[in-house]
C-alpha cells in the first residue's frame, strides 16, 4: 500500500512537470505567407514595392508580442510591434502588411523571420523570397503578360469611396461589367489582383472605373 501511495504521487509529479514543460516550451511556426506585393497606380507606371508577412504559430495567436524579419544578404530587420490578427479556415494568423525596403523593392533572396510571444519565447524559420527579377522594373501591362503562368487571379470591388466590397475569384458570369453590376450594383471600381505561388509576389493592377460607371 505503501509503495502504491508513493508511485501515485510520483505520477502525479511526473505529469505535473510534464504539464509545466508544455506550457513553457517555445512556440513552433506552423507556417509563413511572405510575399513582395507590386502595387500599380496606373497603367504606365512602375509598381510601388512593399511587402506582407503572416505568422501561424502552434499557440495562441493572440499572445503574439512582435514579429521580426531579417534579409540575411545585408542584416537589415523589420519589426512588426502590433502585429494584426486574422483568421480563415480555421487558421490563425498574426502579421503585418506594408513593410517597406528603403532604396527599393525587397530583393530575392533568404529572410528569417522570427515570432515573439508576450512571455518572450521565440521561434525562428528562414524562407526564401524568389520572383521573376525583371518585375520591379515593369509596367503593368508587362507584369500582366509575367503573371499568365502560374499566377491565381482574384478581383476586388470597390464602392465611391474606394471602400472594398468583395475581394475573391472572379465570377464565371462577370465576363462583363453588367454582370458584375448586376450582382453589386453599388460598385464603381475594380482591380484585379494576381496571387503567384509561395513566398513570390502579389501583382496589383491599376484601379478601373468599370463600364456604366464613368
Amino acid at each position: 500500500m505503501k509503495g502504491s501511495k508513493l508511485f501515485r504521487h510520483l505520477a502525479a509529479a511526473l505529469i505535473l512537470a510534464a504539464l509545466s514543460a508544455c506550457k513553457d516550451a517555445p512556440p513552433v511556426i506552423r507556417d509563413v505567407q511572405f510575399k513582395a506585393v507590386f502595387d500599380y497606380g496606373g497603367p504606365g507606371q512602375k509598381p510601388t514595392v512593399q511587402a506582407l508577412l503572416f505568422v501561424q504559430p502552434d499557440t495562441d495567436v493572440t499572445l503574439t508580442d512582435r514579429i521580426q524579419l531579417r534579409e540575411l544578404a545585408t542584416g537589415y530587420v523589420w519589426t512588426i510591434e502590433d502585429p494584426a490578427v486574422l483568421e480563415k479556415s480555421g487558421k490563425a494568423w498574426a502579421g503585418g502588411v506594408r513593410l517597406a525596403r528603403p532604396g527599393g523593392a525587397f530583393r530575392n533572396g533568404e529572410y528569417l523571420v522570427r515570432y515573439i510571444d508576450t512571455a518572450e519565447r521565440e521561434s525562428e524559420l528562414v524562407v526564401t523570397l524568389a520572383y521573376p527579377a525583371e518585375l520591379p522594373g515593369l509596367t503593368a501591362d508587362g507584369a500582366a503578360k509575367i503573371a499568365d503562368t502560374g499566377y491565381t487571379a482574384s478581383v476586388a470591388l470597390y464602392d465611391g469611396e474606394e471602400n472594398l466590397m468583395y475581394f475573391d475569384k472572379k465570377r464565371d458570369r462577370w465576363t462583363e461589367d453588367a454582370a458584375i453590376l448586376a450582382d453589386y450594383p453599388n460598385a464603381v471600381f475594380s482591380r484585379e489582383c494576381l496571387s503567384g505561388p509561395g513566398y513570390s509576389a502579389d501583382i496589383m493592377l491599376p484601379l478601373k472605373t468599370l463600364e456604366g460607371r464613368q
